[in-house]
């Protein structure tokens, strides 16, 4: 959500997400962040798990997204020149790495684990 929030318009937003652990704590995040994502015109790529739901690729809400088999232990989200990590631990702990070059470096690995598009 801060991500999307903060982000310029016409940001690409790349990200991997356990949508369930997402959902415990920010339970409104699929429809808020659509929605904001639209209106800013922002595109996403996004690997996801989870173990009830599946949030498929959809153009028209500009959102690409591949369903990862094994839970995935924390959060990645990248955008602009910013990095969010977030773990799902009892108390949530998160940083942002706002350096262009750790940025590049990390958005180079997701392309490379997207090019492939295989479940992990």
């Amino acid at each position: 959500a801060y991500a999307v929030r903060k982000a310029q318009s016409g940001t690409e937003i790349l990200g991997m997400t356990n949508r369930d652990e997402t959902l415990k704590v920010y339970p409104d995040r699929l429809k808020t962040n659509p929605e904001i994502r639209l209106n800013k015109k922002m595109s996403s790529k996004q690997f996801y798990s989870s173990k009830t739901n599946t949030y498929p690729s959809d153009p028209g809400m500009l959102r690409e997204a591949i369903k990862l088999s094994a839970p995935i232990p924390a959060d990645i989200t990248l955008y602009e020149d910013k990095a969010i990590l977030l773990s799902y631990a009892k108390e949530w702990t998160g940083i942002i790495i706002e350096n262009k070059d750790i940025v590049a470096a990390l958005r180079q690995l997701f392309y490379i684990a997207w090019s492939n598009k295989k479940e992990i």
